[in-house]
């Protein structure tokens, strides 16, 4: 067996978990807690956060429509930083509140000349597309009208990838954010890479072409280290992000041995 101690504010936790040889599930050997990025290892860093009595919060917006603007102006290439600057912006200049007074123009011009960060000008970097997508968005909700309370998890989700520039993972990340989902994943490259490490994910699955199949996997992974989905994707993706340039090496080194 193997032990974790943790510190807290007041006293030290002991948590025990199987051999580093012992096989979790399939062929996924638990592996040293010690040696970066083994299940052991994502385990422990759960219950880091907890002693630290950290709380994870999700839901950036007020409602539905904000979440899916910020979740819009985030993804792939878009810094944290930006994201929230651009959806601050919006928010100041009331873009959900008066949606079928404005035009695609109107919130293009935002994201291109009102954006503030650190007291400094700065552009949107996607701000034509991003644009059309807010809009579209949001008149959508708006004359749809629906009664979203009523909607389980999948439900929103599989509604939101009927707007333009939402797919699975875009939806996945307003859903988790907006109902405190752990039924869904948000797979991105950082997700991939350390499943691939971990061994959860093989190292040909592709997050465009097999997105549900990798995202059961993943679920399936966090239930059985015993934690919720929600914060391990939150828990990934900031330390893979970190550390991103090491991962990349040890993902090509994998690769190079299964080839």
């Amino acid at each position: 067996m193997q032990k974790i101690f943790v510190k807290n504010e007041n006293s030290i936790i002991q948590k025990t978990i199987p051999n580093q040889d012992e096989i979790l599930y399939s062929s996924i050997k638990w592996g040293k807690i010690e040696s970066i990025f083994t299940p052991a290892f994502w385990f422990s860093q759960v219950l880091m956060h907890h002693a630290k009595k950290d709380t994870f919060i999700y839901k950036i917006g007020q409602n539905l429509e904000e979440e899916v603007v910020v979740c819009l102006l985030g993804g792939f290439g878009i810094k944290e930083e930006l994201c929230l600057a651009s959806f601050k912006a919006l928010m100041q200049h009331k873009i959900i509140e008066n949606i079928e007074k404005i035009s695609i123009d109107d919130i293009k011009d935002i994201l291109l000349n009102k954006v503030q960060l650190n007291n400094r000008h700065i552009k949107y970097r996607y701000y034509n597309k991003k644009s059309e997508y807010i809009y579209n968005a949001l008149i959508k909700l708006k004359r749809d009208n629906l009664d979203i309370s009523s909607f389980s998890d999948i439900q929103l989700r599989n509604y939101l990838t009927t707007f333009q520039g939402i797919g699975l993972k875009t939806a996945s990340w307003i859903v988790r954010n907006y109902l405190n989902s752990d039924n869904v994943a948000i797979l991105d490259i950082h997700i991939y890479r350390a499943g691939v490490l971990a061994g959860f994910f093989d190292i040909n699955d592709s997050i465009e072409k097999n997105y549900l199949a990798m995202e059961e996997k993943f679920l399936k992974f966090a239930k059985a280290i015993n934690v919720k989905a929600s914060e391990l994707d939150v828990l990934i993706w900031s330390k893979i992000r970190v550390l991103n340039h090491m991962v990349i090496e040890l993902v090509n080194e994998k690769r190079k041995l299964i080839s």
